[in-house]
């Protein structure tokens, strides 16, 4: 096996490393979740022999995930050629980013910002950044104790840390923090943002208590314009819509092909899938509003290339009559308070004649455990 190609070598090792949809690297998975499974797995083909060492130190570092603090400034030793004689063979190789539930502490916030800052400078190859925060961080600690959503996303074009990698062409953003409608984290989203010409995928997550609300109206923005973008999820983990209205009004998102929109009270818009929604070919918008057929149907002419909806609709008494003739696959969220998965697959002509390219209906449980059909 030594006496491989590299390129063989690279594939085979890289599939020691899960998906992320199929992995979480939060410590409070413990010690032998899935993700600590693999992550032990690459770094030991790293020590089994000389011919595995390179291609397997790029396999270890192409997606690197900080848990705590004192990762950060460790990585960033490990970046700078200044400290590291080989940091020029291993900053290079790094792709994607993750900072999974890091606290940094007041006392040490300032040290640890110049050492992130510090490993977006190295990155010159970064792909992909992820931030989620510790989920303790609402009720638990102030603001001064989980300031790292503050770095990144400062007002100030030249303080924010996501503005080099995003210039350098960042591709992939995922982004989670109490309430994007703050406005000093509004306005450094929106700054950042404006640099991120490359960015294909921008996901936002909110995890904020819905009574703690803020929102200035006098708030002036320029137009922001993500040529690139393909893919958008917003996931709001409150009902208000000024976020959402803000996208719609402020937002050019001209090649968006994917959107999924996750909320707790704000229905679908017609008014944000007539500004976004003219080359959607997949849209999930999860709502705890529950729409007629004829609602659903204004929104579907907003989206004349759909072929993939998900949404939350009462399939009793009567199946929806959707009319989208570009329609080719349909799923629906089963309600809690229902057993649907039970009664067997739909048929496609269940949903009558508006949807004639129609090929699959299926029935998604939100309940853990449970299948779909």
């Amino acid at each position: 096996m030594a006496q491989l190609p590299r390129e063989i070598l690279l594939h085979i090792f890289s599939l020691t490393r899960e998906p992320v949809y199929r992995s979480d690297p939060s410590i409070m998975q413990g010690p032998h979740s899935s993700w600590m499974r693999s992550l032990r797995t690459r770094k030991a083909l790293t020590l089994t022999c000389k011919a595995f060492f390179g291609p397997a130190t790029a396999v270890l570092y192409e997606d690197i995930v900080l848990r705590r603090m004192g990762q950060i400034p460790a990585l960033a030793r490990t970046l700078d050629p200044a400290r590291t004689p080989s940091a020029r063979t291993l900053s290079p190789l790094v792709r994607s980013i993750r900072i999974d539930s890091c606290v940094v502490w007041d006392e040490y916030a300032e040290v640890v910002k110049e050492e992130l800052r510090s490993i977006f400078e190295h990155c010159t190859m970064l792909q992909a950044f992820s931030f989620i925060p510790h989920w303790l961080n609402d009720d638990s600690w102030s603001e001064e104790q989980n300031p790292v959503i503050y770095w990144l996303l400062d007002s100030d074009t030249s303080n924010h840390l996501l503005q080099l990698p995003l210039s350098r062409g960042l591709f992939d953003l995922d982004l989670a923090t109490r309430s994007f409608e703050k406005p000093s984290l509004l306005q450094g989203l929106h700054t950042a943002l404006a640099s991120a010409q490359q960015l294909v995928s921008l996901k936002l997550r909110t995890t904020r208590d819905p009574y703690k609300f803020e929102w200035d109206e006098h708030i002036k923005f320029s137009r922001l314009s993500l040529w690139n973008l393909t893919e958008f999820q917003l996931h709001m983990a409150d009902g208000r819509q000024e976020f959402v209205h803000h996208i719609r009004d402020w937002w050019d998102m001209p090649r968006l092909a994917s959107l999924t929109m996750v909320t707790a009270r704000v229905p679908p818009s017609p008014s944000f899938l007539q500004a976004h929604g003219e080359h959607l070919t997949y849209l999930h918008w999860y709502t705890g509003v529950r729409l007629g057929d004829e609602s659903h149907n204004k929104l579907l002419k907003c989206c004349p290339r759909l072929e993939h909806l998900v949404i939350n609709i009462y399939l009793t008494p009567a199946i929806p009559q959707l009319c989208c003739p570009t329609l080719r696959f349909l799923d629906v969220w089963e309600p809690q308070t229902m057993d649907l998965l039970g009664q067997g697959p739909i048929a496609v002509s269940a949903v009558g004649p508006g949807t004639p390219r129609l090929e699959r209906v299926r029935i998604l449980s939100s309940l853990t455990g449970r299948g779909a059909r």
